[in-house]
């Protein structure tokens, strides 16, 4: 028994390893989205109320900031 949980320790542990994302090497790798760019539309996005969110049509009509979050660190 407790060579199996040695064995499904050693798994657990090498899973973080084998799911890990790369990380850019340098500043430069990292392609942000920098002032004055166009970002890009997003797909499948809905209101609170379950319908279909038209992106460009809510930016049209007034001056709008975005802000992103990086979604991992």
């Amino acid at each position: 028994m407790r060579k199996f949980y040695f064995v499904a320790l050693c798994l657990l542990g090498f899973s973080g390893v084998l799911c890990a994302q790369e990380v850019p090497e340098t500043a430069t790798d990292v392609r942000p989205l920098l002032v004055g760019m166009q970002a890009p539309a997003p797909a499948g996005l809905v209101d609170d109320q379950g319908t279909a969110f038209d992106f460009w049509a809510a930016l049209v009509d007034k001056p709008t900031v975005l802000v992103f979050y990086r979604g991992h660190w």
